[in-house]
């Protein structure tokens, strides 16, 4: 399996059962206390339906490959956001690395006799 950087995984090391509501938290970028929160409520609140998705999502996903757990900060905040607005990130990323291209005119004074 290749690992990529840009995909949903069970987040088993940062989870308390299957890794489902950490992996989402770690996906999107959100507070995974929240994202339990969430979980909790919509377990009392939607008649198991809920339950079952996360049980399906715990069973489908792949576990997050040991590699994509040791980088530095900087790198998992770029990937995070290049999964949740794709075009916003290429847009910086393109501002920060590409110059502004500065037309140069060329003006000529004074006068010309040939």
């Amino acid at each position: 399996m290749s690992e990529s950087r840009t995909r949903f995984y069970l987040d088993k090391r940062n989870g308390k059962i299957m890794g489902v509501c950490a992996g989402i938290a770690d996906y999107f970028g959100w507070d995974v206390t929240l994202v339990r929160i969430g979980f909790a409520i919509g377990a009392i609140m939607g008649g198991g339906s809920t339950i079952l998705a996360y049980l399906a999502i715990g069973w489908i996903a792949n576990a997050k490959p040991n590699t994509l757990y040791d980088q530095s900060p900087e790198r998992v905040e770029f990937w995070r956001d290049v999964r949740v607005a794709p075009k916003r990130t290429l847009r910086d990323v393109s501002k920060r690395w590409l110059a502004p291209v500065v037309p140069v005119s060329l003006t000529f004074s004074g006068n010309s006799t040939a």
